[in-house]
């Protein structure tokens, strides 16, 4: 039976961690992080040839969501192998801190600009605010939950070796 850190698990249930583990891994990395990495690229390939459009999208994505999002996609494999150990809660705790601040920048903390300057007629300029704060919020409730599990598995976690 191997034994990672203070979790006892047998090879058949580690294998099955690590197969659910990277699926959610996966999923996770091609959405949060590869789409938003690649987004110009991928609308180029797609038959969007308007460089407008393309820099405004470019725009909108924050330089920092890939940089979460592989870290998202990496916490989800170490949580579903870490699952039932003490280090599960801390793992837990920061996998929802990272998804809530994942989606607060998505939305742009919650209104976002899109500038129009120069793009529609030269020498005018605007921008366009679209109010997403409650799209936003529900976004971030799941991050927001994870993280309070976190802290109750951790709360728990400590009681329980005292």
């Amino acid at each position: 039976m191997p034994k990672i850190l203070d979790l006892q698990l047998k090879t058949s249930s580690l294998v099955l961690r690590l197969i659910v583990g990277l699926i959610t891994a996966a999923v996770s990395f091609i959405l949060l992080y590869y789409i938003p990495a690649n987004l110009s690229s991928l609308m180029y390939s797609s038959g969007v040839r308007d460089e407008i459009v393309i820099t405004l999208v470019k725009g909108l994505v924050n330089p920092m969501l890939p940089t979460i999002g592989l870290a998202v996609a990496v916490l989800e494999l170490v949580s579903a192998i870490m699952r039932g150990s003490k280090t599960y809660g801390p793992i837990t705790l920061v996998l929802g801190l990272l998804l809530t601040s994942y989606f607060y920048l998505f939305f742009q903390q919650g209104a976002i600009v899109i500038p129009l300057s120069g793009y529609i007629y030269p020498g005018l300029s605007g921008s366009i605010v679209i109010q997403t704060s409650t799209l936003m919020l529900l976004f971030m409730l799941p991050g927001i939950l994870t993280a309070l599990k976190g802290i109750v598995v951790t709360l728990q976690s400590t009681r329980s070796s005292t």
